[in-house]
């Protein structure tokens, strides 16, 4: 029998599975820029120990063509969720994506002021449910393209009036009724496809 008294940690908060998992939902969101996901990959390496981290280090692979530019994005993210519980409009210069017929992309920047009512973090993309004051309906905006965002003292418009919503908006019945996010009416749809892409299809819907 040993003598010798000390110390040991017989268990952690996060398992390292938990942490994997945790790690690479940092490093896939495109929204989360590559120093910052640097930053948060270290901070989640600090949950297990030391052998373990640098297991997780050999592992980790940051895909910086894939991620955004936007440095304002964790300020953006806290504006935003303080606009919804103060139920505030919200003011923020939007960087919209143009095409031409060659293909070539460009980009233009216009100025939104909308009522913000959910964020929504779908196809490692974040998004703004908002309703634009111009229009009577609902429109998503990704976060990683918004700029120079203040809380107005404007209320927020009720969702009642721009949706068939009641107090708050139901996030999954919206969500599953949008596809790829893209705003626009809902309707019926019927998909027709060979016995052999059945999996496929069902796996997407």
């Amino acid at each position: 029998m040993s003598n010798k008294r000390g110390f040991f940690l017989a268990s952690r908060t996060f398992e390292l599975a938990q942490v994997r998992l945790l790690i690479d939902a940092v490093t896939s969101a495109g929204f989360i820029t590559p120093d910052k996901t640097r930053d948060l990959v270290n901070k989640l390496e600090g949950l297990v120990s030391v052998s373990e981290a640098n297991q997780l280090v050999s592992q980790v692979y940051i895909d910086s063509n894939s991620k955004c530019d936007n440095e304002e994005i964790y300020y953006i993210i806290d504006a935003l969720h303080d606009a919804i519980i103060d139920k505030r409009k919200v003011r923020f210069t939007y960087k919209r994506r143009n095409i031409d017929k060659e293909n070539r992309k460009s980009y233009t920047l216009k100025t939104f002021r909308v009522s913000p009512y959910a964020l929504i973090w779908k196809d490692d993309h974040y998004y703004l449910v908002c309703n634009n004051e111009k229009y009577d309906n609902l429109m998503n905006l990704r976060l990683d393209r918004m700029r120079k965002i203040e809380q107005l003292d404007e209320r927020a418009r009720d969702i009642s009036e721009v949706s068939n919503y009641v107090g708050a908006i139901d996030i999954a019945d919206y969500t599953n009724k949008m596809f790829n996010m893209f705003s626009g009416e809902t309707g019926e749809v019927k998909l027709c496809c060979h016995l052999d892409l059945r999996e496929q299809i069902m796996d997407r819907f």
